[in-house]
């Protein structure tokens, strides 16, 4: 469990958990230089976590500069985040992001508007997107 942290400033990523049955909750996630929260496992929960004003390391890829990202991620669920950027030049490119094999994802409720570029990007041909702000 990853819950009730400060992650800020980092050179790479403000969280990243790796392997299954992360619950990562009620965090302050910003101003990293990569993606904000990165999942790749399986049965994670990301739940009521603030993020914003990442992907500071504007060279590296849009898809490595999220708030969220769910890598080769299957059957989690991402829901009552807040994911934004309020930055006069925004560097957070999406706020959800699926990539590679990720799929079965649940994302439901979270607050992803004023991000670069999109609110959520789903890649998984089963993973459901519902009742989010974009």
């Amino acid at each position: 469990m990853i819950v009730g942290n400060v992650s800020r400033d980092n050179a790479d990523r403000g969280i990243n958990a790796v392997g299954d049955n992360h619950i990562i909750s009620n965090n302050f996630v910003y101003a990293n230089n990569l993606v904000g929260i990165e999942v790749s496992g399986s049965n994670c929960i990301v739940s009521g976590n603030i993020i914003k004003n990442n992907g500071r390391n504007t060279s590296a890829s849009s898809t490595f500069r999220g708030g969220i990202r769910l890598t080769n991620a299957v059957d989690s669920v991402v829901n009552g985040n807040r994911v934004y950027d309020n930055q006069g030049t925004k560097t957070q490119t999406t706020g959800i992001l699926e990539a590679g094999t990720t799929n079965f994802s649940i994302v439901v409720g979270n607050n992803a508007r004023r991000n670069a570029t999109t609110g959520i990007t789903l890649a998984g041909a089963n993973s459901v997107s519902t009742a989010n702000i974009t």
